[in-house]
């Protein structure tokens, strides 16, 4: 019984701590891209830029005003106002080559759309600052934005050569790559 006011104390102290945390929900949203068909033999496709929309909420605890800034590869971005969703454009050269082996070939028919999904293609990290005289704190977030790639056969233009491996993907929102 001689630790039970000590654990007690310990558990109040604990629980105070936890009831006035920072907090930081980041979420975005999934995208959608459409590619051509491609030749058989094709294993990636560079995507256009992605225009990302981010849903913020934030709180300090101190009672100061959280400083928000989002990030992805080498993309960066201040949130003046988290009361509203973000746009996050995230380059395309900062963006992975999408594996579409056997996805979306010539010779597949093409009479209908096919759709794959690539769950969690890019994160963002969101972070939080509050700041206050007697201290400076910083949360983190991770949020996951899945793609779902649609092979539309409407985007080849029959006047035009069949896109072949090495060629870039007109009229699409992807670029071949070998």
């Amino acid at each position: 019984m001689k630790g039970l006011p000590t654990f007690l104390a310990l558990l109040l102290l604990l629980a105070a701590h936890t009831a006035v945390a920072d907090s930081l929900r980041i979420t975005a949203a999934a995208q959608e891209v459409t590619i051509a068909p491609g030749a058989a033999g094709r294993r990636y496709a560079r995507l256009d830029a992605l225009n990302v929309e981010v849903s913020v909420t934030a709180s300090c605890s101190n009672g100061s005003n959280p400083r928000v800034s989002l990030s992805s590869a080498d993309t960066r971005k201040q949130i003046e106002d988290i009361s509203t969703p973000q746009p996050f454009i995230i380059p395309a050269s900062q963006l992975p080559p999408l594996w579409v082996e056997g996805f979306c070939i010539l010779d597949d028919g093409l009479g209908q759309t096919l759709e794959i999904t690539r769950p969690a293609f890019i994160s963002i990290l969101g972070s939080s600052r509050c700041e206050a005289d007697e201290s400076n704190t910083l949360t983190s977030r991770t949020a996951i934005v899945d793609l779902s790639v649609i092979c539309d056969p409407s985007l080849l233009d029959v006047a035009q050569e069949p896109l072949d491996s090495s060629d870039s993907a007109r009229n699409s929102s992807v670029r071949s790559q070998d």
